[in-house]
């Protein structure tokens, strides 16, 4: 079962396996040397971004967010505020047939609760997205959104519906 290992086969077994190995150890060396920088200067540390870490925009300003944790609200009573400054008569002054008329606007709310950057997404006509503008314009402080228990500036879509009699 076993066979005696004579002299030529350990001669050939020693050519095919010992003498390789200073060479394979001179190339590991000088190929590891080549790839260590040779100052701290060229290593960067590897780290991922956090919400503190995330540099703002070149310009100083925040990005603003679509979608947020907690939206942004009105810090008062939002219908008293509607039925108090809204002009409903507006689309039945500009032709509007009787029926509910719905306005989609956006704006931006920014980390103060400051209003700004108005747009009318959705406009039934007859005045009705000027007037929604209007009144979104003089609304005042909002209570800011939210994102990871911060304050950030984001985007706010308010439907707002006029009934027409």
């Amino acid at each position: 079962m076993f066979t005696k290992i004579n002299k030529t086969t350990c001669r050939s077994l020693c050519k095919i396996i010992v003498r390789p190995i200073p060479v394979l150890v001179f190339c590991l060396f000088a190929f590891t040397c080549c790839a260590v920088p040779k100052t701290m200067n060229n290593m960067r540390p590897a780290f991922l971004p956090t919400p503190d870490t995330i540099p703002e925009k070149a310009t100083g300003q925040p990005d603003i967010f679509t979608k947020v944790d907690q939206d942004a609200k009105y810090a008062g009573d939002w219908m008293h505020f509607l039925t108090t400054n809204l002009r409903g008569d507006t689309p039945l002054k500009n032709g509007a047939k009787p029926g509910k008329y719905l306005v989609i606007v956006q704006f931006v709310v920014d980390t103060k609760g400051n209003v700004s950057d108005i747009k009318v997404l959705k406009d039934p006509g007859f005045g009705i997205g000027e007037e929604a503008v209007r009144v979104i314009s003089i609304s005042g402080k909002w209570i800011p959104a939210m994102q990871n228990k911060r304050p950030v500036k984001a985007y706010r879509k308010q439907p707002i519906t006029f009934m027409v009699n």
